[in-house]
Order: C-alpha cells, then structure tokens, then sequence
C-alpha cells in the first residue's frame, strides 16, 4: 500500500518497502543482490527472500558446509574427512569399509 502525495499539477507515490515505480506497482526482487551462496535457489518474497540451500549447506544465505563429522561416524579410532554433502573415513590400520567397519 502505497502513500500518495497531493502536489502543484501531479502527485507522487511513496512506496512501502519492497516495492518501487512511479505507482509502486513493481515489486523489488531481493534476489538479484544474489543473497544465496553455494549454488542455492532464492526465492523474491514481498520486501524479502529466502534461500533453499542444496545439499550439503545450511544458513540463512547457505553459506554454512554442514560437517557431516559431527556424528563420528567412523568407527575403530578413525578419522573423519569433512566433504560437502559427505564424509570419508581415513580407517585405522587393519580396518577397511566406508565407516571403517571391517577389521
């Protein structure tokens, strides 16, 4: 909802956030300031935006790699290797399989 000011021969329109044009009738897409990281989608929304990340991120922008690692999810005392959208189990000598599991 826009605003009108009455002036000498016209009027001129003061627009609500989000919105611009001579009748504020053009809505301002936020997502050409391109407010998404890693290749998410944004998705315009009246005065605002939102991110839908791809796999693997997380945050508001997608700007966050989600650290699979958390969860320990190798076994037998091996180390785990953060990758996007996954991990890689470095496995202890004498283990093998994806989590390390075989010995």
């Amino acid at each position: 909802q826009a605003t009108c000011l009455d002036e000498v021969n016209g009027y001129t329109c003061v627009c609500q956030e989000g919105f611009t044009g001579t009748h504020c009738e053009t809505d301002i897409d936020e997502c050409l300031s391109q407010a998404c990281f890693k290749q998410s989608t944004c998705t315009d929304v009246i005065n605002g935006y939102y991110c839908t990340c791809m796999d693997g991120y997380t945050g508001v922008h997608c700007d966050i790699d989600i650290d699979e690692c958390q969860s320990l999810p190798c076994l037998h005392n091996s180390t785990c290797e953060d990758r996007i959208n996954g991990y890689y189990c470095n496995c202890s000598l004498g283990y093998m399989g994806v989590i390390c599991q075989e010995g």
